[in-house]
């Protein structure tokens, strides 16, 4: 028994892993790495995703699919500091990775009881999990008027002025 989550979408990957990264990964994500010491826990469920049509790499990773998942957040940092941002140590298999990656995009997970919805979020390297905010109609929140075109209504104003 345990947690399923859902996990849907992919972060990108910044130049685009080489077979060589993409095959480490794939295989530290078949290995079990219960008793490290720098693992977040005993299995690691991100891999990378097809190469992209145009033979320039793997430009994803995304979630193996795996029913029970645990650390998440924790797992997809940890890819990130040993193994594929500047500067990063490589681990033991160092001369495989090229450790000049940038990763960015969203996951939207879901889990098995309602309620549990929230988001990976990955902005240049940085891992961190963002929750829904639940705003009532009866709160009467002033929500910001939506003009087609328009990314902040400042900037929108200040574009329609020139």
């Amino acid at each position: 028994m345990g947690y399923t989550t859902t996990f849907t979408g992919s972060i990108r990957v910044e130049p685009a892993l080489t077979t060589a990264e993409a095959q480490f990964l794939l295989d530290f994500s078949r290995s079990d790495h219960d008793g490290e010491p720098k693992a977040p826990g005993k299995h690691c469920d991100w891999v990378p995703a097809e190469p992209v049509l145009d033979g320039f790499g793997f430009a994803t990773i995304e979630h193996n699919g795996s029913e029970k998942s645990y650390d998440a957040v924790e797992w997809l940092q940890f890819l990130i500091d040993e193994f594929l941002k500047p500067g990063s140590s490589g681990g033991p298999q160092g001369g495989l990775l090229t450790r000049d990656h940038v990763l960015d995009g969203v996951i939207e997970a879901n889990g098995e009881e309602h309620g549990d919805y929230w988001r990976l979020v990955v902005k240049s390297n940085a891992v961190t999990r963002e929750e829904p905010i639940t705003i009532w109609a009866s709160d009467n929140v002033q929500q910001p008027v939506i003009v087609p075109g328009e990314i902040v209504r400042d900037q929108w104003f200040f574009e329609t002025r020139r």
